[in-house]
């Protein structure tokens, strides 16, 4: 299993923007007791310190039997629409493998129930019985464990044994991700937000090889985009006629060769728009400086309006809005951190 797990890592690491987690690179245990449940509470704990966006558990069955299987998350209501997404990896890895000569057992999923003991999620609803689909989905991780065929049958550990077949289904395990997430291997934009005004969001990327321009657009709340432009040739972009306070979901597509880069939800950059302060200074000509601030109302503060404050050696400033007087301890809005942007990371452990 470590074989094709290494085998699938290689192939994922072809694809752009992909940051592949290995649990373990020997056949060393994560913790140092024999306890099997703290393991896999480690494993998916390292899953969830790294901000994975998708967890894959490699195993080889036995006990009777032929073929692969894939085990997804149940459809408890408890991140619901991961019993989907796991079907949708788990049916591409089962097309993939099969088709390397394995036969299918299909996909399977349970709840966990022990001498009529059973375990729940938050919300109530019943929880998964394998642990690590289990502890990943308390964590909001979709997760899936794939068999790779049985051990002690025949056939398949005949096709266990060549070190060529291993690497096939490592190769077929990350193809199925990378279906499922739309990755490419084919370099694309990744924008970040360089910056925002009152009504508009800067984005910014590296220069894409070959690109010849690049679309800009954003996402509407029925799903659909809102396309800015078609034509941008430049590495940066200024989305405006924006409404300050709410949230949007940008995308930047480049032009290589006749087509656009492909695209997924990972591929989008998000942000909540909350204009920048915007500073400037003019000397009195009596020893002092005076500062104007002109910005929306701060969402810490509450301040608004333009406001004027003068800065005489090291002390504190002295501070009007619009003409009335301010306490001191209101200028703390430029010491607060406006909310930070944050871009996907396609993360799979």
């Amino acid at each position: 299993t470590l074989k094709i797990a290494q085998y699938c890592r290689e192939e994922l690491e072809q694809y752009e923007g992909v940051k592949v987690v290995m649990l373990r690179d020997s056949d060393a245990s994560l913790t140092s007791n024999n306890s099997t449940r703290e393991e896999l509470q480690r494993r998916c704990d390292v899953a969830h310190e790294n901000h994975a966006n998708f967890y894959m558990s490699f195993h080889i069955n036995s006990g009777g039997g032929a073929g692969a299987e894939v085990w997804i998350p149940t459809e408890s209501t408890w991140y619901q629409t991961f019993h989907e997404e796991g079907a949708s990896v788990g049916n591409k890895v089962l097309d993939r493998i099969t088709a390397l000569g394995l036969s299918n057992r299909g996909l399977k999923e349970g709840h966990y129930e022990v001498n009529g003991n059973k375990l729940y999620y938050p919300d109530g609803s019943e929880a998964d019985s394998l642990a690590v689909i289990r502890y990943c989905r308390e964590y909001g991780i979709p997760a899936v464990l794939v068999e790779h065929g049985f051990i002690d049958n025949p056939a398949d550990a005949a096709k266990l044994s060549d070190g060529a077949f291993l690497r096939q289904l490592g190769v077929a395990d990350a193809q199925a991700i990378a279906d499922r997430f739309g990755l490419s291997k084919v370099k694309k934009p990744a924008p970040v937000i360089a910056d925002t005004d009152n009504g508009s969001v800067t984005l910014q990327w590296e220069e894409t090889p070959g690109a010849a321009q690049y679309a800009v657009a954003v996402r509407n709340e029925d799903g659909s985009f809102k396309t800015y432009t078609y034509d941008c040739a430049d590495t940066s972009y200024t989305v405006t006629g924006l409404t300050n306070g709410k949230t949007y979901q940008f995308l930047v597509q480049a032009k290589v060769d006749g087509k656009w880069t492909p695209y997924s939800e990972l591929d989008l950059v998000e942000c909540e728009l909350v204009p920048q302060p915007r500073f400037t200074a003019e000397p009195a000509g009596d020893g002092e400086e005076y500062g104007m601030h002109d910005a929306e109302e701060h969402h810490e503060t509450g301040f608004s309006g333009s406001a004027r404050f003068s800065v005489q050696g090291h002390g504190q400033p002295s501070m009007t809005a619009d003409g009335e007087a301010v306490p001191a301890q209101r200028a703390s809005w430029a010491r607060a951190s406006l909310l930070q942007p944050f871009r996907s990371q396609r993360t799979v452990s």
